[in-house]
């Protein structure tokens, strides 16, 4: 798991994608709290330095509530959690690609992700979102987290 050494997981961090009503919510959604936005984004910073090609961490993943599936608006919408989230950095490409094994889902990126993803969970450390990275069909959408 090259150059990865000392990370652990800290806080909340949710991934959801929208089984109903999906249209306009396409992809894969995230929010943490302020210590999952923190600990992501150490890990972020050890993913870019990392040069061996099969870095990776795995994080657990808290089940959206129903106040943080408010946040987007998608009315009564049902959504489905992943218990874990992959995250693995792939220095040499510049794909973005998920995969869902069982009860896993992966998100392989290149530099330019693992870049893309520093800036958005910052933003949603700052309160912000409303927006998604990656391409059509596999974008991450970033919301503010809600307490409840």
């Amino acid at each position: 798991m090259g150059g990865l050494t000392g990370w652990k997981q800290g806080g909340s961090v949710s991934l959801w994608r929208y089984i109903e009503h999906a249209r306009d919510f396409n992809g894969w959604h995230f929010t943490a709290d302020e210590e999952g936005c923190r600990s992501l984004l150490a890990l972020l910073d050890q993913l870019e330095v990392a040069n061996e090609p099969a870095s990776y961490r795995t994080l657990q993943v808290t089940k959206a509530t129903p106040a943080i599936l408010a946040v987007p608006n998608n009315g009564s919408a049902r959504a489905l959690s992943p218990a874990r989230w992959r995250l693995r950095h792939a220095p040499a490409s510049e794909e973005w690609r998920w995969a869902e094994d069982g009860d896993t889902l992966e998100l392989t990126v290149g530099l330019q992700g693992v870049q893309k993803l520093r800036a958005s969970v910052s933003a949603v450390l700052r309160h912000e979102g409303d927006f998604s990275v990656g391409p059509g069909g596999g974008q991450l959408w970033f919301w503010w987290w809600r307490r409840g």
